[in-house]
């Protein structure tokens, strides 16, 4: 059964053109699958390549190759990604989240989806929230309008992977991999093998 997203006063589900953040981690991975699955809004999927030399972005563009293709045998979306090239390592989630209000834009977005799992939302989001309104405002668009959607917060991080069944072991979660492989010790790591 399809979700229906209708606008006030409608009786018929209105499409919305939607953004999603997939980052081939598994909260992004869940929510595009749930969006594909509910839904008939029209999708573009956005990653965001910041080769920061931390290792991570390459794992995630390799857990992408094997997740879109999955992921449109569901049904077909928009997908495309970014490179920022940055000349010193940075902390390549703000960059993402700073781009979401021009992403927006650029795709005739009305809502734009990211995925977090519970143990992440009074931490990270927080810090996440400001980036985007000070973007927002800086572009002279309306701080509410940019705000992401987070159906899933509610879930954790093993249960998002028991949602995304057989996707889950083909989504790539570490901070820190060694040699392409999970590190086995950061907070996306432990979370994952709890």
């Amino acid at each position: 059964m399809k979700l229906n997203l209708r606008a006030q006063g409608q009786e018929t589900p209105i499409p919305h053109q939607t953004l999603i953040m997939l980052s081939g981690g598994v909260e992004s991975t869940s929510i595009t699958k749930y969006l594909l699955e509910l839904t008939d809004d029209p999708i573009t999927a956005v990653f965001i390549y910041v080769p920061n030399g931390y290792g991570k972005a390459e794992e995630e563009k390799k857990a992408l190759n094997l997740l879109v293709p999955r992921l449109q045998e569901i049904r077909p979306f928009k997908f495309f990604e970014i490179t920022l090239k940055m000349p010193w390592q940075v902390i390549d989630v703000y960059w993402q989240i700073a781009m979401i209000p021009m992403l927006m834009k650029a795709t005739n977005s009305v809502r734009m989806y990211q995925g977090l799992c519970a143990e992440d939302w009074e931490e990270e989001w927080r810090r996440r929230e400001k980036v985007v309104y000070n973007i927002a405002m800086w572009m002279d668009m309306i701080p509410e309008e940019v705000a992401p959607n987070i159906p899933h917060l509610h879930l954790t991080k093993k249960q998002h992977m028991v949602y995304l069944d057989d996707l889950a072991p083909l989504t790539f979660s570490c901070q820190l991999p060694v040699k392409g492989q999970p590190c086995g010790k950061c907070k996306s790591c432990l979370m994952r093998n709890k």
